[in-house]
């Protein structure tokens, strides 16, 4: 990403493979990029859920900062579109409902993602969903970010992202949705490539599915996503408990 880069790495007094995370030079003498940058750290590094991913330690070197993270075999959800194309319904069920999961978990510790989409969902090679860069994630602590900050990616975001609102665990279902919609059918819900026609299409948003989804999900998905997806954060049906058993089972 723009804030860092992550290289595979080995820990040499124990062998351990790991991820280690560098905060790029370009950024490294901004104190606001610096603040997010230990403000992820400090957010992951009090994180203990199955479907997050852990941090293992923190340094400074080679006049940057560094973050440890626990190494995993797979590709995340954005690379894995690429190379199959749509993923099949009954294994997104058991994705959102481990993503659902570490989402209800981050919540319950006050802390909205604001960045979900798929290649923030990694998948490992034995089928562990595990929720990825907290970068743009907002706590009830946070002081260093002004209410009106557009925050988030085009095409992913909520609404009230898009338009500089304020975030909430509403906004990640929102982005959940679109998420889902794009692995069951390879496509963006909200297509565009340029943030003017984003926020032209998210604002003219309904909230009606598109009907490339008949016959591809269930009448409980559909009435999830629904919820997930209404245009008004206030009108939406967040409830990701009812989705976390999904985790395990993969009947409608």
């Amino acid at each position: 990403g723009g804030m860092a880069i992550v290289y595979a790495a080995e820990n040499v007094a124990t062998g351990q493979q790991v991820a280690l995370k560098m905060m790029s030079h370009k950024l490294v003498y901004q104190k606001h990029a610096r603040t997010l940058f230990q403000h992820e750290a400090d957010i992951i590094e009090s994180f203990d859920h199955p479907n997050i991913v852990r941090m293992l330690g923190r340094f400074e070197a080679f006049h940057t900062y560094f973050t440890v993270m626990e190494y995993f075999e797979g590709c995340n959800l954005r690379e894995r579109l690429l190379k199959s194309g749509p993923i099949p319904y009954a294994e997104v069920r058991r994705i959102i409902g481990q993503v659902c999961s570490a989402l209800h978990y981050a919540h319950r510790c006050r802390v909205v993602h604001r960045d979900l989409k798929p290649s923030n969902i990694f998948l490992t090679a034995d089928g562990k969903a595990k929720l990825l860069d907290f970068g743009l994630c907002h706590s009830v602590h946070s002081v260093f970010e002004s209410p009106d900050t557009i925050s988030g990616t085009p095409g992913f975001m909520s609404i009230e992202q898009l338009v500089g609102g304020t975030s909430g665990p509403d906004s990640d279902a929102f982005s959940l949705g679109a998420t889902v919609y794009q692995l069951l059918t390879g496509h963006r819900l909200f297509p565009g490539d340029t943030f003017e026609k984003q926020l032209d299409t998210m604002t003219a948003w309904n909230g009606g599915l598109p009907s490339s989804l008949d016959g591809v999900i269930c009448d409980g998905l559909r009435v999830i996503l629904t919820g997930w997806l209404h245009p008004t954060p206030a009108c939406r049906t967040v409830d990701f408990p009812s989705v976390i058993r999904w985790a395990t089972s993969c009947e409608s």
